[in-house]
């Protein structure tokens, strides 16, 4: 039994590469650097999101009611299966997969438990949102090739993304006293 099953949605068009598709549907994503940048300020709130996004991505494509909310949050158990996902979407669309879902799902799961060590070390469980970054780039290069969509990487972080850089930096400032403060 495979974790994904592949969709020959391309029938639609005659056209290649995702350009040429007349109703593609323009997504602006966070670059690499703020995808982690958002990560880390959020405390990971911002990876929760992701998550939920991309399995809203699969649930909607596949339509086959994968509950994104509840897979996103309960991400322990989730995460392998989406990182498969990822996986065969980008095979699917001929794109080259330079991680292997096993490997990232363990490494993001063994940096995740520690923050689970005393302080200051506890830190190094932030290192777990670089175990993401192969698949993140996976998913967008491979829905770039989709000729239902055009990936633009943004620049600057939107409004919204700002305010959540405001306000998890103030818990990082909180989070920091708290560290060498007392």
């Amino acid at each position: 039994m495979t974790p994904y099953e592949p969709l020959d949605d391309t029938s639609q068009w005659d056209d290649g590469p995702s350009n040429g598709a007349p109703n593609a549907v323009t997504i602006e994503v966070p670059n690499e650097n703020q995808f982690i940048l958002l990560c880390v300020v959020t405390l990971g709130l911002y990876a929760v999101w992701w998550m939920y996004k991309t399995w809203r991505f699969f649930d909607e494509r596949e339509q086959a009611n994968l509950y994104p909310v509840l897979r996103a949050v309960l991400a322990l158990f989730f995460l392998y299966s989406l990182l498969q996902r990822i996986k065969g979407y980008a095979l699917e669309r001929e794109q080259e997969v330079p991680f292997q879902p096993v490997v990232q799902y363990l490494a993001y799961i063994a940096l995740s438990l520690t923050g689970y060590l005393p302080e200051p070390y506890f830190l190094v469980a932030l290192a777990a949102y670089l175990m993401l970054l192969p698949g993140y780039r996976t998913l967008y290069a491979a829905m770039d090739a989709d000729p239902h969509f055009r990936i633009h990487f943004q620049v600057q972080l939107s409004q919204r993304q700002l305010a959540l850089v405001f306000v998890g930096g103030f818990f990082w400032l909180m989070m920091i006293v708290g560290l060498f403060g007392s």
